[in-house]
Order: C-alpha cells, then sequence, then structure tokens
C-alpha cells in the first residue's frame, strides 16, 4: 500500500478498479470495505460492487430493505440480476398477470437491469413491476425448464420479455418433450428480437436407461417445429445435452449432428463438453451450474462448435 500511494492518483484508482473487477464476485466483502478508504475509491468501487446482483432467500430482505430506502439509487446501478428465488403461492391477480408482490419495490429500484437469469415465475414478477425491462434487457437466461410454463397464457409479461430480447436461454426437459409445443404455444406468432438460443437439453433419470434414436428424434422434428413458429428469426442456436450418464449425452450429440446435416443448417451448434449435473453426495448440480453460466455471460451464447458448414 506504501508503494501505491506514490503512484499518481489517477494510477492508484485505475488499479483499485482492475482488482475490484477481478475480485468482486469471490471477495465481495473485502471490495465492499474499499468503500471506507475515501469518496474517491467509493465513487470507483460502488458501481463495480452493483453491477451484478445475485438474489436469493439470504439476502432478500435486505435488498427489499435498501429498495424502500433513500440509499435505493444504488440498485440503479445492478446491470445484471441473477436469482434462484421463486415466487411464493401468495401470488394476486394484476391485469391478467398472477404476480408476487413482494418483488415490487426491488423491481421498481433495479432501473438498469440489462441481463436477469431466474426461474420463469420470478421473471415475470420483475417485468411486471417494472414494464421498462422489456425495452432494456438485452438477455434472459431462464433456470427452470418450459414444463413449468404451463400457465404461461397468465404470464402475459414473461411471455413480452422472451420476445423482446437479443439472447435467451430455456431448458427443456426430455422427459416432457410431447408437451413441448403446448408448453411454448404462447410464442408462437408475433415479431420477436431473439438472434442467439440456448437449449440445455435436460435427461434427469439416474437409473441406467440408454436413450433411443427414435425419441431423440421426436424430440428434433418438435424442435424444429418451434424454430420455425416462434424463433423464426434466430442467427445461432446452441444445443447443450444435460444427462447423468455421459453415453446419454454422446448419444445426444451425435443425433443432433445428423439432424444438422440433414437440414444443412448453418445455425445450429452443440456444447459437446460433458458436464455433471448430478453428484451422489450433493444431488442436483444445478444451482452451482447456473452460477457458473452467469459469470460466464454473453460468451455463453457463443460456445460450442458448429454441426454443419464448418
Amino acid at each position: 500500500m506504501a508503494n501505491l500511494s506514490r503512484l499518481p492518483r489517477e494510477l492508484v484508482l485505475l488499479v483499485v478498479e482492475e482488482a475490484c473487477r477481478i475480485y468482486v464476485h469471490s471477495h465481495a466483502g473485502w471490495v465492499a470495505s474499499l468503500c471506507l478508504v475515501c469518496r474517491s475509491v467509493q465513487n470507483v468501487v460502488t458501481p463495480i460492487l452493483y453491477a451484478r446482483l445475485f438474489i436469493d432467500l439470504h439476502n432478500f430482505a435486505a435488498l427489499d430493505d435498501l429498495s424502500r430506502s433513500e440509499n435505493r439509487y444504488r440498485l440503479s446501478l445492478v446491470r445484471e440480476v441473477h436469482t434462484s428465488m421463486y415466487t411464493s403461492t401468495q401470488t394476486k391477480s394484476d391485469g391478467s398477470c398472477f404476480v408476487d408482490p413482494k418483488f415490487a419495490p426491488l423491481a421498481r429500484a433495479l432501473g438498469g437491469m440489462r441481463v436477469v437469469s431466474g426461474p420463469s415465475r420470478t421473471i415475470e414478477a420483475l417485468a411486471h413491476w417494472n414494464p421498462s425491462l422489456c425495452q432494456q434487457l438485452l438477455s434472459v437466461y431462464v433456470t427452470d425448464t418450459t414444463a413449468m410454463w404451463r400457465a404461461l397464457t397468465r404470464q402475459r409479461c414473461f411471455v413480452t420479455v422472451l420476445r423482446s430480447v437479443t439472447y435467451v436461454h430455456l431448458i427443456i426437459d426430455f422427459e416432457t418433450r410431447t408437451d413441448l409445443n403446448d408448453d411454448l404455444s404462447a410464442l408462437r406468432g408475433g415479431t420477436n428480437t431473439v438472434r442467439f438460443l440456448v437449449f440445455d437439453i435436460s435427461f434427469y433419470v439416474q437409473e441406467r436407461e440408454q436413450l433411443a434414436t427414435f425419441e431423440l428424434e421426436d424430440l428434433m422434428s418438435r424442435l424444429d417445429a418451434i424454430i420455425i413458429s416462434s424463433f423464426s428469426a434466430v442467427q445461432r442456436l446452441l444445443l447443450r445435452p444435460r444427462c447423468i450418464f455421459e453415453e446419454d449425452a454422446h448419444l445426444m450429440t451425435s443425433c443432433f449432428a445428423a439432424w444438422a446435416e440433414v437440414k444443412r443448417d448453418r445455425r445450429l451448434f452443440v456444447d459437446d463438453v460433458f458436464v455433471p449435473i448430478y453428484d451422489e453426495e450433493r444431488g442436483s448440480l444445478d444451482d452451482i451450474l447456473d452460477l457458473e453460466d452467469a459469470l460466464e455471460g454473453e460468451a455463453l451464447w457463443q460456445r460450442g462448435r458448429q454441426l454443419w458448414g464448418a
């Protein structure tokens, strides 16, 4: 620190800024403590500290208090919101939406949000209580499966958000693929601005039940219909097998490759690096994987290899 003090003030602030960007996630408490050094350092640290916000059951009450306080302007600095919270059963009808009112103050304070990830109904609540999100969001990462969208006709704000962003991540439950067209029916027709799309194909069967090729062919025919009806403007579609057993993931990848060859579609990509989604001791690893994806940012949508025409 003594050596730093001899440097020009502007250079010291640049060093502080770079250190904060590197350690803000792994050592958030230390980064926050730098705000106590002086006003100049505080002005550098605060936007970095609030740029990416993680909301969970442990910090929601504190964030809710902040959103109601005179310091709520700090939440306007937030550009990314990542939450593992699901809405409660205490939803209420507000217009054509059924939303959880507890998110209202926080959603209204998050005026600068550009990226959001979390369960569909929580995203719905944030979008409902802050209508400007549909104009300013760039990417949406949905962490629950499309099978959870059965009440999508009541989630008007969620549908509007999905149609208005550039980057979208969705999870498809392989076991409920026969309902896929119904699950996404609210997205049919109309215009949307989605250009980069990620489909995680989740096969969460813990017994060694080998996937059948005809089942995968059925899935791909349904994906074909969805792309045409709901995401016709997509420029890049990344498919990510998410299976408990590695051999199932490899089979998915080979079927995706054959599908792309038949379609001769340069937009199709696959991320064929096997990613464990379940651990016998810890159970599901979904929350950990969602966090890793969140930290990757827009680079997530650029992963994978081209399946045809490379």
